[in-house]
């Protein structure tokens, strides 16, 4: 499920007059914002989702303490099916004895 909540941007444009009368221009324009989220794997096997903000350029957040981070998910502004989300798989490298 897709939360398009606080996925929204308000712009307001006010233009100026660009005839001869004394006529302006007014209009509100809203658009959908992308964000990355994170899906992560907790300490006692939980998996959990941390939500983005919303913005013109997304930051991937951070997985919480004692846990470990599996992929990073992108939602484009207007995600209308499950095929428009990206994900990028997140490699979480480990080393044991013999690689040492």
């Amino acid at each position: 499920m897709v939360n398009y909540i606080q996925r929204i941007l308000f712009i307001t444009l006010e233009l100026f007059p660009i005839s001869n009368n004394d006529s302006a221009i007014s209009a509100n324009y809203q658009y959908l914002l992308p964000r990355i989220d994170k899906l992560y794997i907790d300490w006692q096997g939980t998996f959990g989702i941390v939500h983005c903000v919303p913005a013109e350029n997304p930051i991937s957040p951070d997985a919480p303490a004692n846990s470990m981070a599996l992929y990073d998910i992108y939602l484009d502004g207007y995600t209308y099916s499950v095929n428009s989300v990206s994900k990028k798989y997140i490699e979480n490298k480990r080393y044991t004895m013999r690689d040492i």
